[in-house]
């Protein structure tokens, strides 16, 4: 883990309200993408790869101005649900910004909008993190 840093399971997945309009529509619901996400204390709010949002038939819901490593970029927002396997905790968003993370070994960034929830603490000499209520 202290290469990678402390990454979790996650699905990721149309939300309720977006799966009923799919349902309504007769249009068939996309099975949930699997990955690694990891936790950024750094990141202000999460975000998914564009390319795993996008297999979800998920369309742009808007734009946000952000800031990269890179430097300001205009990014996609779009409505999405994650779940954690490990922890069984569902978060929907209204509205979660896409990025450009390919090249990674991860798909999605778990940043301090949902940690604001929680006790992360992490002991990089271990390699170790314990997330809790």
């Amino acid at each position: 883990m202290r290469v990678a840093g402390p990454t979790i399971n996650i699905e990721i997945s149309i939300p309720q309200s977006l799966a009923e309009e799919f349902i309504k529509n007769n249009k068939s619901i996309p099975s949930p993408i699997v990955g690694l996400a990891l936790i950024d204390t750094g990141a202000s709010s999460s975000c998914v790869d564009n390319s795993a949002i996008k297999g979800l038939d998920i369309k742009p819901i808007g734009i946000i101005d952000t800031m990269t490593p890179a430097g300001p970029k205009q990014q996609y927002r779009y409505p999405a649900h994650f779940f954690f396997p490990a922890a069984k905790i569902n978060v929907d968003f209204g509205s979660i910004t896409g990025a450009d993370l390919k090249g990674q070994p991860i798909m999605a960034l778990i940043g301090r909008d949902i940690l604001s929830n929680f006790i992360f603490v992490y002991n990089g000499t271990l390699g170790v993190y314990t997330i809790g209520y």
